[in-house]
């Protein structure tokens, strides 16, 4: 009985093992068919990377306080007024 626990042991680890190597196998050969992909518009020669940014690859933004709610927003969504910053129209009017 116990020979049979350590023989499951054993194969759960394989699996485990196994499963690990593949997915990292997968994740460097697509890291190396995007490097070298033609298709893909202005690579960076050094690197290899796109210069264009994916959806998921977002600049960081300067974050502002609201001065009515205290909510944070974007600065570029956001709206100044007298020094101060609003996160949407009606908070800068009734601040006013």
């Amino acid at each position: 009985m116990r020979w049979f626990l350590f023989l499951l042991l054993g194969a759960f680890g394989w699996l485990l093992w196994k499963a690990w190597s593949r997915a990292k196998y997968r994740s460097t050969r697509a890291k190396q068919e995007t490097k070298n992909d033609p298709s893909l518009p202005d690579q960076d020669p050094q690197t290899g990377q796109s210069a264009h940014k994916g959806p998921n690859e977002q600049h960081a933004q300067t974050m502002v306080r609201c001065a009515h709610c205290g909510a944070w927003s974007p600065q570029s969504m956001a709206l100044s007024q007298g020094g101060q910053w609003f996160c949407d129209e009606s908070h800068a009017k009734a601040k006013s």
